[in-house]
């Protein structure tokens, strides 16, 4: 009898420690962040959400179902990409990011909570927008129970207690063994991860040069890039929706808007094009005497992603007096002549000293 009654005080402690699991709301964290759902149902793992190739009867109303990805290749699956938007309150919606036939043109299509035709089963659709603030379909609060975002879950504002659910369903054409986006009440079929890379950075010397000498050195020119490209020996596409997933989210990281780490703020004005393809950029420099000059590129990485940037610092040592060296603040590389001109802070040229 003792230990019956010992079993079930464990179990009613096991009910309240679960019931009183705390939840946080993601809206500041992701709002403005293009993000991707992994089911965290059992059995289901790698499998995240993306658009299905089928609709509701005849109108634009997708379904919303699961594929098996990596986390490095659905960075690249244009139908797996979600643009958090703020919905008012504590509510989000998820609007469509893809790239599809070369724009990014569906980003007024969002995840609401609807019915298909001819049926009663809630499921998560992509539909054409409608003044979320006035409708609650679209709008939905995404929690989840640690800043790591592994447990999460996403809960309907037109079903309060209602929340996302990974489930199957025989009448949709996907394929006899797909698991659609459906609403239910929470449970582990409800569990998603939300994966969205903390970008970080670093700075890497792109030149580096001691002159002994009493004259300053002749212009030394050479050529480095700017732009974003994959780091792994797959090729993963750079669309207009992995530049806005990029730039995203070091803009916020780099403004601190809501995150719990942050990169250089230089990122905040950088240029479309540092999250685009790279291209080459020329750079000049020129050595003073008794002068050991390094310049240093700030670059980064998303992901599978390294991005590098338009943004420099250079230092000078004055082999003589090192009291005299100078570290520069952070620059920006020319966008007009794609070019990058150090001049010397020590001895400052006819041109600079008219400037000053």
């Amino acid at each position: 009898m003792t230990k019956i009654i010992f079993t079930l005080i464990c179990a009613v402690a096991l009910i309240s420690m679960i019931s009183a699991e705390e939840w946080i709301n993601m809206k500041d964290r992701l709002k403005g962040l293009v993000i991707h759902f992994e089911s965290r149902r059992p059995g289901q793992e790698k499998n995240w959400v993306i658009k299905s190739g089928y609709h509701a009867y005849n109108d634009w109303r997708y379904y919303t179902r699961v594929n098996q990805y990596s986390d490095d290749t659905i960075l690249s699956e244009e139908s797996g990409k979600w643009l958090v938007k703020d919905c008012g309150g504590e509510y989000v919606c998820f609007a469509y990011a893809a790239d599809e036939g070369g724009s990014q043109k569906y980003l007024d299509r969002q995840l609401a909570a609807g019915y298909p035709y001819d049926s009663d089963a809630k499921m998560a659709l992509l539909v054409e927008d409608f003044s979320p603030e006035l409708h609650d379909a679209p709008q939905h609060i995404l929690e989840c129970d640690s800043m790591e975002m592994t447990n999460c879950r996403v809960q309907s504002k037109r079903w309060p207690g209602f929340f996302w659910l990974l489930g199957w369903r025989d009448c949709i054409p996907d394929g006899p063994d797909t698991y659609y986006i459906l609403y239910g009440e929470y449970m582990t079929a409800s569990k998603i991860r939300v994966y969205a890379p903390e970008p970080s950075d670093y700075y890497e010397v792109i030149y580096d040069a001691t002159n002994e000498g009493s004259e300053a050195t002749a212009p030394y020119k050479s050529e480095t890039t700017v732009g974003m490209s994959s780091t792994t020996s797959e090729s993963h596409t750079v669309s207009s929706s992995t530049t806005m997933e990029a730039s995203a989210s070091f803009a916020k990281f780099g403004a601190g808007a809501g995150v719990t780490q942050t990169v250089e703020s230089s990122w905040t004005t950088s240029s479309e094009q540092t999250f685009w393809v790279q291209v080459k950029k020329t750079l000049t420099f020129v050595t003073q005497a008794r002068t050991r000059l390094t310049v240093k590129q700030l670059k980064g990485k998303y992901g599978i992603f390294g991005i590098s940037s338009e943004s420099y610092i250079y230092e000078e040592e004055d082999l003589d007096n090192p009291t005299k060296s100078y570290k520069s603040p952070v620059m920006k590389m020319d966008r007009d002549t794609n070019t990058l001109n150090v001049t010397s802070h020590r001895k400052p040229t006819k041109e600079a000293k008219k400037e000053l």
